[in-house]
């Protein structure tokens, strides 16, 4: 593979995971009171408290993705804007949960049901 082509690879696996976290996180749609509501509901109800952390976590994984991605994609005589980078790809990311989010955690709560639904 071309260095070009390699860095170019890396950089939208870098962007696609940050999208993903934030997609799991749902970043785009949420305002900060509804985010401040949903965590005192969940502190109430265990179940509810496990699955938000569930998905805290599996976004952590994600972001962490992005961010070694972002590593191994930057050159080294541009590694001294290698925040620059990352801002810009986290940017992009929040564009592409902005534009597709809804549609993407619609069909995951859809293809959840269907399995659950086939796994009696």
């Amino acid at each position: 593979m071309s260095p070009v082509l390699d860095i170019f690879t890396r950089l939208i696996g870098a962007i696609a995971c940050a999208s993903i976290a934030l997609i799991v996180w749902d970043i785009g749609t949420r305002s900060p009171s509804r985010l401040l509501i949903d965590i005192v509901k969940a502190a109430r109800n265990g179940r509810d408290l496990l699955k938000g952390i569930v998905r805290f976590l599996a976004g952590l994984v994600f972001v962490a993705l992005s961010v070694a991605l972002m590593f191994f994609a930057v050159p080294e005589n541009e590694f001294s804007r290698y925040a620059l980078y990352e801002i810009g790809a986290f940017l992009t990311a929040l564009a592409v949960e902005l534009l597709i989010g809804d549609d993407v955690r619609r069909f995951v709560s859809r293809w959840i049901a269907v399995s659950r639904s086939y796994h009696g």
